[in-house]
């Protein structure tokens, strides 16, 4: 929701979304926070260690290799590496590619929309960091529903 709440932010001049990767050039630059806040959501997305998405992602492999269902886990990692790619691609693009005049502007953000990123941002860090809580509360629900 975080990643989301960002993209929506970033527009063309003239008021439109710019959802072309060429385009975003040199953002991270223009705007560092903006670039940093969705360089962490899509580090959590492709599965980097202390974020939510690695936590995750490793319950579920982890869950499924105690079922299993190896052949699938060893599919799930193969195509998590190929979709982090195409996230580092764009972090790459953001911090490390020259922006031109075509590069979107970030919008200001309104009151919702800030607390919709902070709220993201603070879930994907601490669940990366200290996840044991929510993964007790995981198991005692699955407890119940057998």
């Amino acid at each position: 929701m975080g990643a989301f709440a960002i993209v929506g932010l970033i527009r063309k001049p003239d008021g439109v979304e710019d959802a072309d990767l060429s385009h975003w050039a040199g953002l991270g630059q223009r705007s560092p926070i903006v670039g940093v806040m969705l360089s962490m959501f899509l580090l959590a997305f492709a599965d980097i260690p202390l974020t939510s998405g690695f936590v995750s992602k490793f319950a579920v492999f982890n869950a499924a290799a105690s079922g299993g269902a190896v052949p699938l886990v060893v599919i799930g990692v193969i195509a998590s590496g190929v979709a982090a790619y195409f996230y580092v691609r764009v972090i790459v693009v953001m911090f490390f590619t020259e922006g031109s005049a075509d590069t979107p502007q970030v919008m200001a953000p309104g009151v919702l929309s800030k607390a919709a990123i902070a709220v993201c941002a603070a879930v994907t860090v601490v669940l990366g960091i200290v996840p044991q809580p929510v993964l007790d509360l995981a198991e005692r629900a699955a407890q119940l529903m057998h």
